[in-house]
Order: C-alpha cells, then sequence, then structure tokens
C-alpha cells in the first residue's frame, strides 16, 4: 500500500537528511528504521571535519552533540611519525547517538514521519524509494545494483587512557591493520575512543587485542564491531519494477575509502537524493559531478598506503616533512575534499610555505 511520497529505509544521518530534503522539496516522506532506536549500535568514531558538520548545519545543529573539539593528529608508522598541527579547531568529536536523534527530531520537525522497528521486506510504501540502509544493503540487493567491491571491518571501543585531548593519532601497520588503521581519538583528557579497521577478509579482533595490548590498555569498555564500504557502488540510482530507487549514505559507498569516514560525502549525497526523488538518474549525475572526484581521490589514496607497505610509508613521511609537506596539510589541508587544494591557489600556497619553510635541509633530512 502506497502512504507516501518517498521512502526511506534507514534511519541514520544519510535517511534522515534524505527525507529532511525531500520535505523541503514539496515531497511527504517516512523513514522506517529498523532498530528500535536510532542510533543504535553506536558503530561511528564520531570524528567529523568542522568544515564538514558546518556545511550540513542548515539541516542539524552538530553543536548539540559535541564532545570535544581537534586541533591536532599525529600519524606513526614504524618509528616514524608526521604531526598536522594547527591553532584552531579543523574537527569535532560527536556523541553520533545523540546527533542521530537530532537528524530524526528534524525529520519530524520538518513533517516527516518516523516509523522505529520497522525492517523492510521488500514492502515499500512509496514508489520513490531511498536506500539508507547501511554497507549490507537489502534495498540494494533487492533491486540488483551493483556489489560494493571492497570493505573494512572494525572494532572500537572507549578506555580510560591519558592523552592530550586536542590530538588524533593514527597508526599504520600492514602486518596490525592490513588494508587499514589504528586510531586514538580523544574524549577528553582521560578518555578515549580506541579502534582498528582491517581490510576484508582479514579479521579485527587480533589486531584489535594486539593494539589495545601495545597502548597498555588493560580495560575497555563496551566493544563494537562494524563494517565500512571502501568502494563507491558503480550505480546508485535505477528505475526498476516501477520504482525510482536511489541509494545513499553507506549503502552507496559514500565514505572516505582513506579513513572510512562517511558523514559528510553521506548526508551531503542525501540532500542531492531528496531533491532528486523521482529522478535517479538526475540524482546520479549530480552527486558524482559534485563529490566523485574527492572520493575517487580518497581511494587513490587508500591504494597507496596499501601499496606502499610500512617501509614505504616511512620513506614517505620523512620526503613529505623534508618538503615542508606537513606543514602544507597543517595550514590548508581539508579532511574530506583534497581537491580543494589540489590547483592553482593551493600551489601558490604550498610554494610560499616552502619559502619561509626548512626546506634547504631536504636532501640531508630525507637521507
Amino acid at each position: 500500500m502506497l502512504m507516501t511520497d518517498v521512502h526511506v529505509v534507514g534511519g541514520g544521518p544519510a535517511g534522515c537528511f534524505a527525507a529532511i530534503s525531500a520535505l523541503r522539496n514539496g515531497y511527504s516522506a517516512l523513514v522506517s528504521e529498523e532498530h528500535a532506536e536510532v542510533g543504535e549500535p553506536e558503530r561511528c568514531s564520531g570524528l567529523i571535519s568542522k568544515s564538514g558538520l558546518e556545511s550540513l548545519s542548515s539541516y542539524v545543529d552538530y553543536r548539540k552533540a559535541v564532545l570535544n573539539s581537534i586541533n591536532n593528529a599525529t600519524f606513526h608508522v614504524g618509528k616514524e611519525e608526521m604531526k598536522i598541527n594547527s591553532s584552531s579547531t579543523r574537527a569535532f568529536v560527536i556523541d553520533r547517538k545523540r546527533y542521530d536523534e537530532l537528524c530524526a527530531e528534524k525529520v519530524v520537525e520538518e513533517g516527516g514521519k518516523m516509523e522505529m522497528g520497522a525492517r523492510v521486506e521488500g514492502e515499500f510504501k512509496a514508489r520513490n524509494v531511498i536506500g539508507a540502509d547501511g554497507a549490507l544493503s537489502s534495498t540494494a540487493g533487492r533491486f540488483l545494483f551493483p556489489p560494493i567491491s571492497h570493505y573494512v571491518s572494525t572494532m572500537q571501543g572507549e578506555a580510560r587512557y591519558e592523552v592530550d585531548k586536542k590530538n588524533v593519532h593514527v597508526y599504520f601497520s600492514r602486518a596490525n591493520f592490513p588494508g587499514f588503521f589504528g586510531w586514538v581519538i580523544p574524549l577528553n583528557e582521560e578518555r578515549a575512543r580506541v579502534g582498528v579497521g582491517v581490510g576484508l577478509p582479514n579479521n579485527p579482533k587480533r589486531a584489535f587485542d594486539t593494539f589495545v595490548g601495545e597502548l597498555g590498555i588493560s580495560k575497555m569498555g563496551k566493544i563494537t564491531p562494524g563494517i565500512i564500504p571502501a568502494s563507491v557502488r558503480k550505480q546508485t540510482g535505477k528505475r526498476m519494477d516501477g520504482y525510482n530507487v536511489l541509494l545513499v549514505g553507506d549503502a552507496a559507498g559514500h565514505t572516505k575509502a582513506s579513513t572510512g569516514g562517511g558523514v559528510y560525502f553521506g548526508c551531503s549525497c542525501a540532500k542531492i537524493a531528496g531533491e532528486h526523488a523521482n529522478d535517479p538518474e538526475g540524482y546520479e549525475r549530480e552527486w558524482r559531478a559534485r563529490y566523485g572526484l574527492d572520493l575517487s581521490l580518497h581511494k587513490v589514496v587508500r591504494k597507496g598506503f596499501d601499496v606502499l607497505g610500512d617501509a614505504g610509508l616511512e620513506m614517505t613521511f620523512k620526503i613529505a616533512k623534508a618538503l615542508n609537506i606537513d606543514l602544507f596539510l597543517s595550514e590548508k589541508g581539508d579532511m574530506d575534499r583534497p581537491s580543494a587544494v589540489m590547483n592553482k591557489n593551493g600551489i601558490l600556497s604550498y610554494l610560499g610555505i616552502v619559502k619561509r619553510g626548512r626546506l634547504g635541509g631536504v636532501f640531508k633530512k630525507v637521507g
């Protein structure tokens, strides 16, 4: 039975943003969420760029979900490390459950409907269907979309761990984290989210146990597994069996292959989906035109990490520091959109940093 103009399957941020966008474009919208509560289970690291959250703030006020602000990041491989430092906030650690709740509340506020504990088994309540049902999307399976080619399996928990609350730590090791990395994301000076990811079919448990042991953590809080798409589906919109079907968020593979982050790209593409709820072809064209290049660049970075291995990545860090690339990223880097610095202005900015920087000893440092 048809009940609404747009049926969104999945009540996470991407699904809610799609519904809000549809409502603002004159459609009625229903969101079906299989869990009894939004935001459960909480699998996301919750680290999202400030610029990304700001760009989404016309839909949801993220400030109500902020737990900590982040200025800096330190990347580790072997005995080498590279620091990206900023004098201002570059990212926030958010309470993902609270953020999801804010998204759902906004759907209702805008006139949409949320139904909880409602698993959709092929019974759609509109001709316009938006699949926002995660990495293993049943909507994608029902409508025979091409598969996602690469996934990352993760484990994460919270622990007491003293750390600079403004600094995120990322650890690379092909032996420990094949196909991904480990992370420590501070919530405050005394607690942090600690997690690992490995490319499937590797199992993250061994990596997680080893990592926690190396950090000297004796007791972890609740440990949550997860799965992240690390490639974009080759098709995310189609017409089939009388339905217009669009995939968004993890269901579409709208995640950064370099880090697994998906809120910014997933919600940004979901906004486009709401505008094109009855136009799969238009949706596909527009989101790829706006965000396809950056998602591809994140994939290139991920492949680079995988190909280089630990020794190659150590040398890359040394070269990057010698060439002032760490300083450039500290000043001009964009966590979401690498294309923003790969242009004429970016090159000029880099040359200015080199001019006032430490390039003089480059060969000595690399050697």
